[in-house]
This record gives structure tokens, C-alpha cells and sequence, in this order.
């Protein structure tokens, strides 16, 4: 979640906190995470950040004519005499997605688009039983393809390192291309029915209070004391297309779920793994600077060894680079067959 509540009195703008999004100004999707006053939580029109930064790119944020300009609209030019201190931000007691609803969910993995695609249509040489054993893994669960609008999702299950599961997505993937066309979480899904279960009102609870919808890696749990290095990437779908593809061992393969997602509290439990940051590519290689400053201060925070991959900066073009490719994209686009075949005769 882009943002925090712990609002400081050095800052007249933060970014809202909490899972509500804006229609962003510039692709008009609902992705926009605006600035609001500290004070009265007013937003701040215009500015704010785009979630979808590879695609988008909107970032607006305010200065120190903002702030005047904004003080001036409200007749407040003395705000940082009258601004009150900042009060603790209280502990939330985290809210969990109960076992029996995942188990139902992992009954229906094979139902979806996404696990379809990966057996069927990805030009890759694995076996059944393998995408079987990712499925397992990754705890992946489904929607049947004729349960309404998100019939045919993967559910991807965000399990923190104590086998807690902390949140569910559920995304419909394009059954011939595998791109991702919708997705929502299953607590909201759930409220959305006439007697919604009380663990998804505690959940919505939860985040109106200030939690985070994402509060792990994607692939947390796999982590392990035997591991030794964790990939990080953006997106669950390209962990699991590189833990499919490359099942490095004593590696595991993980998401943040968004470029803004990573931060040290996530990555807390990789501290002492090397660990290796995967950012998509973006124009101007914004996605990879963005990571490179985070990786900085992870490392010093953690005291644990952390790179920022640089491989897909180096080879993709400048098409690649403005459609925002990740490695899911370059696995796909990989000739596999002629690579095996080249290997063989070698």
C-alpha cells in the first residue's frame, strides 16, 4: 500500500492511506493514491501517484509552493505553529483469511485461465507434474469458469512466513494470451454477498482502520533457514513463471504484487538470504531507479546483502522498455524448443 498513517508534522501532504483508489488523471484508471492534508485528510487535487507506474507513469507530487498555496486557499499561513503533534499510530491486530476458505479455493487451481495457459499453450518444456508441484507450493487456488464475472481466476494467496494466510487475489488472465484482464480480493468479493462471512467484515475493518491488503511477499512462506537466495519481482504471475521455468535450487521466487510494494517491513523475512531485486522494465528506467534506492536502504536496514538485478536493462529494446516487459514477458517470447535442441547438440 503506497503511503502511511503515521503522519509526521514535518509533512503537510501524505499520500492517503488505506486501499481506496482514485481515477487516476492520466489513464483514468481507478489506480490514483492521492495526497491529503495531515490535518484534515482533504485531498490534494491532481497530486498523488499512479499505482500503475510502468504503464502510466503518473506521479505528481507536491513542493513548497504547493504547501503555500494551499495554506493561502485556506486562510492558514501560520499552519506550522497551530499543526498538532503527530499521535501513536495504534497497533492493529492483524486479520487472517481462515484455512477452510483457502482449501476451498486451492480445490479449483486447475479451473483457472492462468494454470490452463501455463499447461496448455506456454511454449515451455516442463511437465504436468511440475506445474502441479507450483500449484502446490504456491498454495494457488481458482474460480470455476462458470461462477460469473470472475469465473476462471487464480487466486493467489499472500502467506506470511508463519503459514498465516494474509490476503487472497483473485485475477482473470486472458485464456490465449495469459495477460491479466481483471482482479479483485477475495475478502471484498466476499462482503459482496447478502450474508457476508464475519472474517471479511473483520477484514474490511481492518483496512478502514489503516491495514494493509498486502502485508507479505507473495511467496513468503517458502522461505526457509535452507534458503539462500529470494528473487524478488513484481508481479505474482512472473514468480511463478521463473519459479517454473528456473527452479533454482536454494533460491525461492517472490512478488511484492506492485513497484511500490517493496519496502524492508516485507522483506524482513529474506533478512540473512542474498537477496535479489527483479523490477519490471519502464521508460525511462524509472521502475529499476525506483528499486535501486529502495535496495539501499533495505540493505542497511536489514544489514543483509541486496542487488537489483540489472539483465533486463541491458537487453530489451526500447519498445520492451516502454510497454513495461517483465521476465514473464521474455520467458514467453523465449523460443524454448530451439534453445533445448541448440543444447543438446552441444
Amino acid at each position: 500500500m503506497i503511503g502511511s498513517s503515521r503522519f509526521s508534522s514535518r509533512f503537510f501532504f501524505t499520500l492517503r492511506p488505506g486501499s481506496k483508489k482514485e481515477r487516476c488523471p492520466a489513464c483514468n484508471q481507478r489506480t490514483f493514491v492521492p495526497y491529503i492534508t495531515t490535518e484534515t485528510s482533504e485531498i490534494l487535487e491532481g497530486f498523488g501517484i499512479c499505482d500503475r507506474l510502468n504503464k502510466c507513469n503518473y506521479a505528481n507530487h507536491p513542493n513548497g509552493e504547493t504547501v503555500k498555496e494551499f495554506q493561502r486557499s485556506m486562510g492558514r499561513l501560520d499552519y506550522q505553529r497551530i499543526h498538532p503533534q503527530p499521535q501513536p499510530r495504534p497497533h492493529l491486530e492483524p486479520v487472517f483469511v481462515p484455512a477452510a476458505v483457502h482449501a476451498e479455493y486451492q480445490r479449483y487451481a486447475w479451473d483457472s485461465h492462468f494454470i490452463q495457459f501455463l499447461n496448455c499453450c506456454l511454449p515451455f518444456p516442463h511437465t504436468t507434474q511440475q506445474l502441479q508441484n507450483l500449484c502446490n507450493d504456491y498454495a494457488l487456488g481458482g474460480i470455476p469458469s462458470d461462477a460469473g464475472k470472475y469465473g476462471g481466476a487464480i487466486v493467489f494467496p499472500f502467506i506470511d512466513e508463519f503459514g498465516r494466510v494474509r490476503s487472497m487475489q483473485a485475477a482473470v488472465y486472458d485464456p490465449l494470451t495469459n495477460k491479466r484482464q481483471a482482479f479483485n480480493w477475495i475478502h471484498k468479493m466476499e462482503l459482496e454477498r447478502a450474508k457476508p462471512a464475519a472474517w471479511a467484515v473483520n477484514f474490511k475493518r481492518y483496512q478502514d482502520q489503516g491495514g494493509s491488503v498486502i502485508s507479505c511477499l507473495f511467496g513468503a512462506h517458502l522461505i526457509r533457514a535452507e534458503t539462500e537466495t529470494v528473487l524478488v519481482y513484481e508481479a505474482p504471475k512472473t514468480a511463478l513463471y521463473m519459479a517454473l521455468r528456473y527452479p533454482i535450487p536454494g533460491a525461492v521466487h517472490v512478488a511484492t504484487a506492485g513497484q511500490t510494494n517493496l519496502n524492508a517491513d516485507r522483506l524482513r523475512c529474506a533478512k540473512g538470504k542474498r537477496i535479489i531485486l527483479c523490477p519490471d522494465l519502464s521508460p525511462g528506467s524509472k521502475a529499476f531507479a525506483d528499486w535501486a534506492d529502495k535496495a539501499n536502504r533495505i540493505r542497511m536496514e536489514l544489514e543483509t546483502v541486496v542487488v537489483v538485478d540489472e539483465t533486463l536493462e541491458e537487453i530489451a529494446t526500447d519498445e520492451q522498455r516502454n510497454a513495461g516487459w517483465d521476465w514473464a514477458d521474455f520467458v514467453s517470447d523465449f523460443d524454448w524448443a530451439e534453445y533445448a535442441q541448440a543444447h543438446q547438440s552441444m
